[in-house]
């Protein structure tokens, strides 16, 4: 498991700074879903919700881009994205491409509302809204092909190719284990890739999936364990 330490101030303080610049659309998502907890009319999308919306912190983001020394030749796929930041930081702070899902239509409007603000286009970072629980079949043929198009691109500019997929995720350990089967699939699927990296922050996979660690496929457990 690794302990999250700041990485050089500098990366949080640039993170910071780009939260900061859309702070009053991220708090306005929060208050919606909090909201959408108690309104009726979102019961059935909250049956499929990964998570509540949560947050990642700059500070967390820089420890885990510097375990992860993120770079062009890296593709980053964040399951339940929320508003976006860590593929958004990623790739403006370490150039590293990103496929972001989350089922909330305001997260996915959000992200790619900063993706357009921010200057990126959807050849660096690609947001979807997708139900990962409902149909996970067509899901990850879509996955699939959404990093393969990111390991394209990554080609055109990196003669050596792809060095790893990462697959972040920052979910709930209840909602967590609805994923297993789909995080089993999608790393037998990827790893014709040099690596697979599987990161969770806070809440942990109970057992590797994939066919277990070794052969290109690493897990890193960021942040303590919560019960």
């Amino acid at each position: 498991m690794h302990d999250l330490e700041t990485r050089p101030c500098s990366l949080a303080a640039q993170i910071e700074a780009l939260v900061a610049r859309h702070v009053k659309e991220t708090e306005a998502l929060e208050d919606s879903h909090l909201d959408s907890c108690i309104d009726e009319a979102a019961i059935q999308v909250q049956r499929h919700t990964l998570s509540p919306f949560l947050p990642t912190a700059a500070e967390d983001l820089a420890s885990i881009f510097n375990i992860l020394r993120l770079g062009p030749r890296h593709i980053m796929v964040d399951l339940g994205c929320g508003d976006g930041r860590p593929l958004i930081a990623a790739a403006l702070l370490c150039k590293c491409r990103g496929v972001g899902v989350d089922i909330s239509q305001q997260c996915i409007a959000l992200a790619k509302s900063i993706v357009s603000q921010e200057g990126l286009s959807d050849r660096m970072v690609a947001f979807f809204r997708w139900d990962l629980l409902s149909d996970q079949e067509a899901v990850l043929n879509r996955l699939v092909e959404a990093v393969e198009a990111k390991a394209q691109e990554a080609a055109i500019e990196c003669k050596d190719g792809v060095e790893a997929v990462v697959v972040f995720l920052y979910v709930y350990p209840t909602l967590l284990a609805r994923l297993v089967c789909l995080l089993d699939r999608l790393v037998r699927a990827w790893r014709d890739f040099r690596r697979v990296e599987v990161v969770t922050l806070t809440y942990h996979l109970e057992a590797p999936v994939g066919g277990g660690e070794g052969e290109g496929v690493l897990y890193r457990e960021c942040g303590g364990r919560v019960e």
